[in-house]
């Protein structure tokens, strides 16, 4: 179940103390459910290091062709299909135009065993 495998890895974050958000899709987790085949996590850069090994301990690797300076993908297989934890470090920008920024963490919400970014 795809769903306990985003706990997993996000309840060893949490006991890491390591400062993330949940971009999007985020909401059916509170109802103990999840059906995407990605996550997409907003990190901040000095976590970065601590996020690579807790992932690669959980089994996830590193995918070097898919990634760029300020997005990183970590793939594993999850119930016979590709499971991606997609990390924005520093924000997530577009030609140019910043969507997110690291500085949203600190107005992060807790909903029971993740965060996400506050709508404020």
């Amino acid at each position: 179940m795809v769903f306990l495998e985003v706990k997993k890895v996000l309840e060893k974050f949490n006991e890491k103390n390591i400062v993330y958000a949940l971009l999007r899709n985020y909401e059916s987790l509170a109802l103990g459910k999840y059906s995407d085949k990605d996550l997409d996590i907003l990190l901040d850069r000095q976590s970065l290091d601590f996020v690579k090994q807790v992932l690669k301990d959980l089994g996830y690797y590193y995918d070097k062709v898919h990634s760029f300076e300020n997005q990183l993908l970590f793939v594993k297989m999850v119930e016979g299909e590709l499971f991606i934890i997609d990390i924005k470090v520093s924000g997530l920008s577009y030609y140019g135009i910043n969507y997110y920024s690291s500085e949203m963490l600190t107005k992060r919400k807790k909903n029971d065993f993740y965060y996400h970014l506050s709508k404020e």
